[in-house]
């Protein structure tokens, strides 16, 4: 258990940490590009307070569950939005256009306030950005301390070397050009992300039926494994479920259309879709029209005579 909570903890903050980067990264440099580097300040302002902001949310998370009326329902809710959150961001469709999106708008922001000269503007933006990140993570690692009791110290030391190797990261970009291969790593840190939302689903369904929310229905014959949040209840079967078919609809959906927008025949010629007329099968190109259809006449009645 100690050491899966690791893995996870390592991999929210690298993957969470990582998209910070890119965020304030990418925002810096729109600022430069518009002429005025000057106002990059701003931007370091509004990130740092929402650091600070982001610590203070998770002070505030970790008083809330401190009381202990109805502990195990704020768990189980805690766990469900999560889940939920986790699915939004790591599938990898999903995000891809989020992000697409988000940072769309934040460049555009970022320019129309960069003209205007105003460090207020940019503070704000940069404050939105980062905050929105650490949200994130201090709802994943609450919800990873939820599901994984008595190991905080392994998140706490999943923490520390995911910030190390980030920070390392960071370096080797800004230092030394290092280039990271963003598809393998949003890959691999999406396919984590989505495991846990399969794992927060199952345990915070449990923890709602401990909380007597949540009708219990025991399945004799099914197997139990709390690492995975598999219990043998229906209704957390049934949620889990859910989620593995949420997460698999979207690549179906795209493996789908892929192979309508195009056929392949045998020997390697693309069809497209709707298209009755076999692929020719000579590969000369075919003849264009003439450019002058009289002239075109004329020619080939003089051939006749001829």
């Amino acid at each position: 258990m100690g050491s899966s909570a690791f893995v996870q903890s390592v991999g929210i903050i690298v993957r969470e940490g990582f998209e910070v980067v890119l965020l304030v990264g990418a925002m810096l440099a729109v600022v430069r590009q518009s002429g005025f580097p000057q106002q990059a300040r701003g931007l370091w302002w509004g990130g740092s307070l929402a650091l600070l902001a982001s610590f203070g949310t998770a002070l505030l998370a970790d008083r809330l569950f401190r009381n202990e009326a109805g502990v195990e329902v704020i768990e189980g809710v805690t766990l469900l939005v999560a889940a939920a959150v986790l699915f939004y961001v790591g599938h990898w469709l999903l995000a891809k256009a989020d992000v697409t999106r988000w940072q769309a708008y934040l460049k555009d922001r970022i320019r129309r306030a960069a003209r205007r000269e105003s460090l207020l503007a940019l503070g704000v933006l940069a404050f939105v950005a980062v905050y929105r990140e650490g949200v994130e993570t201090v709802l994943f690692y609450r919800a990873l301390l939820v599901a994984e009791p008595g190991a905080g110290g392994a998140v706490a030391l999943g923490l520390g070397v995911g910030s190390l190797l980030l920070g390392a990261a960071c370096y080797g970009i800004y230092r030394f050009g290092v280039r990271i291969p963003l598809r393998p790593f949003f890959t691999v840190t999406s396919a984590l992300l989505l495991l846990l939302a399969f794992v927060f689903t199952g345990k915070g369904l449990h923890e709602l039926q401990e909380g007597g929310s949540l009708a219990e229905t025991p399945i004799a014959f099914f197997f139990r494994l709390p690492a995975l949040g598999v219990y043998p209840t229906l209704e957390t079967l049934l949620g889990q479920a859910l989620m593995l078919l949420a997460i698999a609809a979207p690549l179906l959906l795209q493996r789908a259309r892929r192979s309508g927008a195009r056929r392949w025949s045998a020997d390697g010629t693309c069809v497209q879709p709707g298209s009755d007329a076999s692929p020719p099968s000579s590969s000369a190109p075919l003849p264009s029209p003439p450019a002058n259809p009289s002239a075109a006449t004329s020619a080939v009645s003089g051939a006749s005579r001829r």
